[in-house]
């Protein structure tokens, strides 16, 4: 009895067909679908069609041509965008501009954070690596505050509404501060636009200081004083205890029969017709007082 022998050869298949070899470099047969495919490190330059090559990966910043369906790059969050191996959205590449960087995670607000020039490494837009930690811009607050996982938000002008986040300076101007649910400017300056939008806060000036009225607006650093013919002066009620020096106070001018100190140039006594002599509120040498000794009197002619 004889038997016939036919001897069927290995043949190799190329790329992307199916196999029990490969017949090209840097090819795998994978063992789950019976298909030629890349090593590692490699991509098929082909793409899903068959017969193509498996080239090495792009490194990170290497110029690279895009293949449908292939990661031609070898970082994994990395993809060929204009030519370019460069990190996916939500990456940054460690390295900056130098070559063999990887991609890692951008960070949220707050993380600790190394700084790589020219790369953004946190992920809010409008964040930066500073003094060693993912803060908002100047222009710009965390609306989470202390608390993790917040967005950077842009800041108020003054004037417009507001809400207060710990910790956050949310106003534009670093001298207003969120108060009842307005941009306001701080206790010791003023509006310099009033009740319009967009002013800056402007330091409250001494009395004496030459002063730009603004309505609605006190712009003077003493409560007793408005802004009267391009001066700060006191109220018609008060007096500048510091006379024609700068840096006084406006004091409640006194009444008739009152103790008083003597302010050279400066009317101290509420009665116009009364000055300071002797210590002492008294009617001018032409006027009496019409109460005589008791308090709370008028000067008469």
């Amino acid at each position: 009895m004889y038997f016939l022998v036919i001897y069927i050869p290995d043949i190799k298949a190329t790329l992307g067909d199916t196999c029990t070899g490969c017949n090209g470099t840097n090819e795998i047969c994978q063992n789950w679908n019976g298909t030629c495919v890349c090593e590692e490190g490699f991509y098929d330059n082909n793409g899903n069609a068959s017969g193509g090559t498996c080239n090495p990966k792009f490194d990170l910043g290497s110029t690279c041509t895009d293949v449908t369906g292939e990661q031609v790059c070898k970082d994994p969050n990395a993809t060929c965008s204009n030519g370019t191996c460069t990190c996916g959205s939500n990456y940054f590449d460690d390295n900056g501009a130098e070559s063999n960087g990887t991609c890692q995670p951008k960070l949220d607000l707050g993380s600790t954070c190394t700084d790589v020039p020219g790369v953004q490494v946190c992920k809010d837009a409008n964040a930066s690596c500073s003094n060693g930690n993912c803060t908002c811009d100047s222009n710009y607050y965390d609306d989470n505050g202390v608390a993790p996982n917040g967005t950077c938000q842009r800041k108020f002008d003054l004037g417009s509404n507001c809400s207060n986040a710990l910790g956050e300076q949310v106003c534009k101007d670093a001298n207003a501060a969120c108060s009842n649910g307005t941009c306001v400017c701080d206790s010791n300056y003023y509006d310099d636009n009033g009740a319009a939008y967009n002013g800056t806060c402007q330091k409250k000036l001494d009395l004496g200081s030459t002063c730009s009225a603004v309505t609605n607006e006190r712009v003077c650093n003493d409560t007793n004083a408005a802004c009267s013919n391009g001066a700060c002066v006191c109220d018609s009620n008060y007096y500048d205890d510091n006379g024609a020096t700068f840096a006084g106070t406006c004091q409640l001018k006194l009444d008739l029969g009152s103790t008083c100190t003597n302010v050279p140039g400066v009317q101290v006594c509420k009665d116009a017709n009364a000055f300071c002599s002797n210590g002492t509120c008294v009617c001018d040498s032409n006027y009496y007082d019409d109460n005589g000794d008791a308090p709370n009197g008028t000067c008469q002619r």
